[in-house]
């Protein structure tokens, strides 16, 4: 089990130096939604908070922290296995475009193509379903 602290140095490390260059995720919301436990907001998904602490370990100084990446990366893309399925919601979509950065970040291009096309796919679905 990954303590809370851990965590949250991870998705400060995100928002520090992620979200200049990838302003995928609102951090205000994002942050009300995980510091409230909501595990269902709109602007919150385990999917996502693993694929931030991902890409935020990646930028860590202390390299037990580092070598978390893999790990958050990995648990993202278990749960996306399941909830990318049934849940076509804006925090499951940025879970998605995350990991792919990451995939590609790690020289998987065919798995980033992947997380990236399920992402748009999810997307136009959503928009098909939309009242608007």
């Amino acid at each position: 089990m990954v303590p809370r602290v851990v965590f949250r140095e991870c998705i400060q490390l995100f928002f520090d130096w992620q979200l200049p260059y990838s302003t995928l995720v609102d951090r205000d919301a994002f942050m009300h939604d995980w510091s409230s436990g909501s595990e269902s907001g709109s602007d919150f998904s385990p999917p996502l908070l693993h694929a931030i602490c991902a890409l935020g370990a990646l930028m860590s100084q202390d390299q037990n922290i580092r070598l978390l990446a893999d790990l958050f990366a990995a648990t993202a893309n278990d749960e996306l296995s399941v909830e990318s399925c049934w849940a076509p919601r804006l925090a499951t979509c940025q879970a998605l475009l995350l990991c792919a950065v990451f995939d590609l970040g790690r020289g998987d291009s065919s798995k980033a193509w992947m997380n990236s096309g399920m992402s748009i796919s999810l997307i136009l679905a959503g928009q098909d379903e939309s009242p608007n």
